[in-house]
């Protein structure tokens, strides 16, 4: 886990001091190590920075290098093989690797490239990486499992590619700015380079409609992000820029509920005996929902755990917002964890917004990013950890929020399957307090509405919408701010639910596995039942990862959103003020309108 910087231009030439003043922005993803490459006049030379291990301290500073048509920087978090081996960028053959993830099959990969004939010095992924690139090409990508941005520079042919992984975990932006490439894992690196100016259709989806990360586009128009499960071609003549992962869901009826589970069962224990491979201490997240659950219950239940596994919970006095009394239940049974609380506290809100912002670089949805900013930095300053695993993903392939029930029960009045609409409207109904005409109304609705822009609904449509989430929202929104709270402390974070063995599996099977008789997430509940206490495996209050936000903002974070009125148009003050006089309850787009204008004022916008 790491981050990585790149200039590359065949007009233009850099000055490597202001390169490694805007590398230093980054430092934070990588305390352990850095490293360059910068290739001038037909010349290639490795470098070292303030950071680079010592092994490599004869190398020249890259501060006193030539201004160059081409520097890759790295900085590394040591995860596999700790030693020197992992130092980058690295090099075969001619190639020059500058990667941020892990490729979690590494082991696997090394050994079907030994039968090739390829001979190994390191331990690293790093090595396996550049390797499998090698001998496959941009093939390699897809036999990668796991999450990585990194970039391959290769001086036979003076060109570069840029890859990230299928479901863009790891973050990586570019900008083509007077025929030179600038590209980096943080936008913060870029703006020392380019000027911007805000992409106002991204600025409207925010404010209107909370998307965010849903494109290649970003908050600013000159850059973009490299979109995920694709690759760029940079060389003399043009950029091209080609998916490798194109994946389409293919629902099949013929596979079993009994062969549906028994497979899930045996991707979910692989993918976390993956995301288990390193060489500094795991923990995960817990809270009182299924995810994390199956997360640790796995674990306990194959005896993987170890002694003193250590677990971390965001908590609130407020008991209507924690989850405390069922993480309890689980500390109960599972005695080998090492619980920690964390307890969010609103006063340090102000004091450390412009904080969250830096890191986050654009503007978010709410302030559970705070809560889980508060863990990361529990994490670091008091905790040996340096590797999370974590629920995301579970929710978008299983159908786990309230809101998936409407998708389902479309399908069902679409395909006329009248029996089986009524039925799961009972449950539903029952089970959620929702009135069943309003609820057939917005079934109605769905089924009728123009805007096509993330269903496809020549698919499924419940299929559709799950597989939207991960291409374009919320999937990829959340995935930003868990790598930038957990870069930030220098923790690697991993997502077991987001191997794409799994993914892809649960895209193949029925949605009446996912949603059935009124239960949500139902294959995921049966699979996961025989080691995760039954009061979580039976909550019907899901809450996700929350904080109590709408009580903050009428109180402690009141004065902080009135003092910033002068910053916000005319026209939407008045929507601010309404809120606070009580002339409506709209506090997530009051939200969304104070988050966005003071961070544009942060940003010299």
């Amino acid at each position: 886990m790491c981050g990585i910087t790149g200039f590359f231009s065949y007009e233009n030439k850099i000055n490597p001091k202001k390169y490694y003043e805007a590398h230093l922005k980054i430092a934070h993803r990588g305390p352990d190590d850095e490293g360059f490459i910068s290739y001038t006049d037909n010349q290639l030379e490795f470098f070292k920075g303030n950071d680079t291990d010592r092994y490599f301290s004869k190398l020249s500073h890259i501060n006193d290098a030539k201004e160059s048509n081409l520097i890759i920087g790295h900085r590394r978090l040591s995860i596999i093989d700790l030693s020197y081996h992992g130092h980058q960028p690295f090099e075969f053959e001619n190639l020059f690797l500058s990667y941020n993830g892990e490729i979690f099959n590494y082991i696997e990969l090394r050994e079907e490239l030994k039968k090739e004939g390829y001979i190994f010095t390191t331990k690293t992924d790093t090595e396996v990486f550049l390797k499998a690139y090698h001998f496959w090409g941009v093939e390699a990508f897809n036999k990668f499992n796991g999450m990585w941005a990194a970039s391959i520079y290769n001086m036979d042919d003076n060109s570069l590619v840029l890859t990230r992984d299928r479901f863009g975990i790891k973050p990586l932006y570019y900008s083509n700015d007077n025929e030179s490439l600038y590209f980096a894992s943080e936008v913060k690196f870029i703006t020392e380079f380019v000027n911007v100016s805000l992409n106002q259709n991204i600025v409207n989806e925010y404010l209107d409609n909370c998307h965010l990360d849903f494109s290649e586009d970003t908050f600013y128009n000159e850059i973009s992000e490299l979109a995920p499960g694709s690759y760029l071609i940079y060389n003399s003549e043009k950029i091209i820029i080609k998916e490798y992962w194109t994946f389409t869901p293919n629902l099949n009826d013929d596979i079993s509920y009994e062969k549906a589970q028994n497979n899930i069962s045996m991707l979910f224990d692989k993918s976390i005996d993956f995301r288990m491979r390193s060489d500094v201490e795991v923990g995960s997240l817990l809270s009182g929902g299924l995810d994390s659950n199956a997360i640790v219950g796995n674990l306990n239940y194959r005896n993987n755990l170890g002694k003193n596994f250590q677990v971390f919970s965001a908590v609130f006095n407020d008991e209507k917002f924690s989850e405390k009394k069922y993480i309890d239940i689980t500390l109960k049974k599972t005695p080998l964890l090492k619980e920690n609380f964390i307890y969010p506290n609103p006063d340090e809100i102000k004091d450390k917004l412009d904080k969250i912002l830096y890191f986050q670089e654009f503007p978010f949805r709410s302030l559970s990013v705070f809560s889980q900013f508060e863990i990361y930095n529990y994490i670091k300053k008091n905790t040996n950890v340096k590797v999370l695993l974590n629920g995301q993903g579970s929710d978008e392939q299983f159908a786990g929020y309230t809101y998936h029930y409407i998708y389902l029960l479309a399908q069902h009045l679409k395909d006329f399957k009248l029996l089986n609409y009524l039925k799961e409207l009972n449950m539903y109904s029952k089970n959620r307090n929702v009135k069943k005409i309003k609820e057939t109304i917005n079934v109605v609705k769905l089924i009728l509405k123009n805007d096509r822009k993330y269903l496809q609904f020549d698919s499924n449509i419940l299929t559709s919408k799950l597989f939207s989430e991960f291409k374009y929202t919320p999937m990829r929104e959340y995935l930003r701010y868990e790598d930038r709270n957990s870069m930030m402390a220098s923790v690697e974070s991993r997502l077991p639910f987001m191997d794409y063995n799994l993914i892809e599996y649960s895209f193949k099977i029925r949605n009446e596995y996912k949603i059935h008789n009124g239960e949500n997430k139902k294959i995921l509940r049966d699979t996961v039942k025989s080691y995760i206490p039954e009061e979580i495996l039976n909550r019907k209050d899901k809450m996700g990862f929350v904080s109590p936000q709408e009580v903050w903002q009428k109180s402690i974070l009141k004065d902080l959103i009135l003092s910033k009125l002068n910053d916000i148009p005319a026209t939407l003050q008045g929507f601010v003020k309404d809120y606070y006089d009580n002339g409506h309850n709209e506090w997530a787009k009051v939200w969304r309108i104070f988050c966005f204008y003071y961070w544009k004022k942060l940003n010299g916008l």
